[in-house]
């Protein structure tokens, strides 16, 4: 009986500890079924919210870790990974077995015991170094985005280990989750990054860029807009963009400016100048915003004034050189018989006043003449090396011959040499043309400074003045504290015969003037003025290195009259032909006269022993004056020459004049310096 209970009891020990094996069996299955679905729930999760990949791919790890139990895996995509407790080498090995895997077939390699490859088997080739690096068992997958295998997921063991069908697919759906992600990071990495460089282009594009919604609040302004609403509009970011310039955004916005530029001035100080372009974007039939874009065009309205400046002074230049030429001929014609009239012991006395009155209104014709040549660039330079140090400390002197005493000259510079190659008596000109200008801009008095001094401009430099060269250059500013030019009369101020003044007050020609000189001396002028504020002229003239030895002219004798010595006159114009005649037979010369270059020619070659000096017009049908020169000192070298011109119409006519080696008057001249001219060549 005792015998049977023992057993009873036994029996029933056994089914309990059974059951009770089953049930912890079912608690392990269940808890980690439990953890694997926890693993893979936190996993979905946080590929969901991931935007960081380092972050994903270690969160991924240690959760699938913990699932399975272990603590040495890897993952790795492309050349980023994150590894725990797994060596280098390892992860290399994984990374190579997973390289091999075809896409299309199992994404897994379940090795339950490396002990047990053998030799035939495809991965028995690292079998030897897994075994070496203390793996006994191991489990990867492969990662996948968009059909690539793009890296993988690896976990191994010390230990043999029989991987179950479900830590099989926990992994599968591990690789698939993060396939997904890194597809969807992959996504957005490039999102992000066209949209930095999307607003990398909009921040650095030269012109500036609004977003506005349909409700013309900013959206986005890039840094260029945000400076031009400084002076556009009173706008803080969050507001409604009410206004540009004195344009509505409503104007802006309206159909009829879509697809044009409209321009916006704003007054200043200092004036600028906008165009301001805006396009919708289309948000299905409804504008879902405009797109605005704004420029600032004050340099490119400023050139194109220049250049429309400069094309327009040329073409006054040419015209008013060519009037200028006529006219030196009447005026040449006026002065020779007024100077005979005058002369003339029977004239009366009151008709010698006229004659004078006569006299005094042709020097003013022709100082005016002088002013066009000097505009139209045609006047005849003569050059040479001047320091302009010296020659600005003089202007005091000059100057107060035409200033007031409540205007205070100031003179400032570096010491130092500052040579020019310049005609000294036409710079003269420019200051005092200058000067004359601030004295009338200065009703109150005031202060006219020059400052001299040096600026090297480089290659890659912007100028201080537009279209100045790369080179060494001598600047002289000229400042005063007058009145100030208004914006829009400072286009004009070089044009010739532009003035502000009152009838009889100004003929328009001295900053025209100022501005052919500078310009024939290969210099650069430029004027920079306020209302109120005083006007600054800066002039550029180019630096000259070397020091050339100048010559001393001869003093003209004070009575000069010939002795029977024979000339060539070559005039074109028939009045100052036979004006100039009668004044060299009056002073007792021999002329010959000739209409042109060709009759000269032939005149000399008959009657060359006889001509002691030849004097021509420089501009002449058939043949001018260069090219008669040319011929006749071809043949006769130590030939006598005067060119008496108007202007010289060739780049190469003025070239010849300004380089000293023949001699010349400029029309329409004294009859004294006439006189005087012709007694020296004959009795050099």
């Amino acid at each position: 009986m005792g015998s049977e209970t023992e057993q009873e009891v036994m029996l029933t020990f056994a089914r309990q500890a059974a059951v009770a094996l089953v049930n912890a069996q079912l608690f392990d299955e269940t808890r980690r079924r439990t953890l694997q679905l926890e693993a893979l729930n936190a996993i979905i999760t946080e590929v969901a919210a991931a935007a960081d990949l380092d972050h994903l791919l270690g969160i991924t790890l240690e959760h699938t870790l913990r699932a399975l139990g272990l603590h040495i895996g890897g993952i790795w995509v492309g050349e980023q990974r994150v590894l725990r407790e797994m060596s280098e080498e390892l992860s290399e090995v994984f990374k190579q077995l997973i390289a091999d895997v075809d896409t299309n077939g199992s994404m897994v390699i379940a090795i339950h015991n490396w002990d047990g490859i053998q030799e035939e088997h495809r991965y028995a080739k690292v079998r030897d170094i897994i075994l070496d690096l203390d793996t006994r068992a191991s489990l990867t997958v492969q990662l996948v985005s968009e059909g690539k295998q793009i890296g993988g997921l690896g976990i191994a063991s010390p230990d043999d280990r029989v991987w179950l069908p479900e830590e099989i697919a926990l992994l599968e759906g591990v690789g698939r989750q993060l396939g997904g992600a890194i597809e969807r990071i992959a996504l957005l990495d490039r999102i992000q990054e066209n949209a930095h460089q999307v607003q990398h282009i909009i921040d650095t594009v030269p012109e500036g860029v609004i977003l506005l919604d349909d409700e013309n609040h900013v959206v986005l302004a890039n840094p260029v807009a945000q400076s031009y609403l400084v002076d556009l509009a009173e706008f803080s970011p969050g507001e409604v963009l009410t206004h540009l310039g004195e344009k509505t955004i409503v104007e802006l916005l309206d159909a009829e400016h879509q697809n044009l530029w409209v321009e916006i001035e704003n007054a200043g100080p200092p004036r600028k100048i906008f165009e301001i372009g805006a396009q919708p974007l289309e948000k299905g039939a409804n504008p879902g915003g405009w797109v605005v874009v704004i420029r600032e065009v004050t340099h490119e309205r400023e050139a194109q004034s220049r250049i429309q400046m400069q094309e327009r002074l040329a073409t006054v230049g040419q015209l008013a050189a060519g009037i200028a030429h006529d006219f030196n001929n009447i005026l040449a014609a006026i002065v020779v018989y007024a100077d005979l009239l005058k002369r003339d012991p029977n004239m009366l006395s009151a008709s010698q006043e006229r004659l004078s009155i006569i006299q005094q209104q042709v020097h003013r014709a022709a100082s005016l003449i002088r002013q066009i040549l000097d505009f139209s660039r045609s006047s005849v330079m003569e050059q040479s090396l001047l320091d302009l140090l010296p020659f600005v400390k003089e202007l005091d002197n000059l100057l107060r011959r035409v200033l007031p005493e409540t205007i205070l000259i100031e003179l400032n510079y570096q010491p130092g040499i500052y040579l020019v190659n310049a005609d000294p008596t036409r710079l003269q000109q420019v200051f005092m043309n200058l000067a004359v200008n601030a004295r009338d801009a200065s009703s109150t008095g005031g202060v006219l400074a020059f400052d001299l001094d040096q600026v090297q401009i480089m290659d890659d430099e912007i100028p201080p003045c537009p279209d100045i060269p790369a080179g060494v250059w001598n600047r002289i500013t000229v400042k005063d504290s007058g009145e100030g030019i208004p914006p829009d009369v400072l286009p004009h101020i070089f044009e010739p015969f532009f003035t502000t003044k009152p009838v009889g007050e100004g003929t328009g020609l001295g900053l025209a003037q100022a501005y052919g000189i500078i310009k024939q001396h290969d210099g650069y002028i430029d004027a920079h003025s306020e209302p109120g504020e005083g006007t600054i002229f800066h002039i550029y003239l180019p630096a000259q290195q070397t020091v050339y030895e100048q010559s001393e002219q001869p003093e003209l004798p004070a009575d000069a009259r010939g002795s029977g010595e024979t000339l060539l006159l070559v005039e074109d114009d028939y009045s100052t032909r036979e004006a100039m005649k009668t004044l060299l037979e009056d002073l007792d010369y021999l002329v010959f006269v000739a209409a042109d270059g060709q009759e000269a020619l032939d005149i000399y070659e008959d009657k060359a022993s006889q001509i002691d000096l030849v004097v021509s017009d420089m501009v002449m049908p058939i043949m001018g004056g260069v090219t008669l020169y040319q011929k006749l000192t071809q043949r006769w070298p130590e030939i006598k020459m005067l060119f008496i011109t108007g202007h010289p119409e060739k780049e190469g006519d003025r070239a010849l004049l300004e380089s000293g080696n023949v001699h010349w008057l400029q029309k329409p001249f004294s009859v004294g310096v006439f006189n005087e001219t012709i007694y020296n060549l004959l009795n050099e």
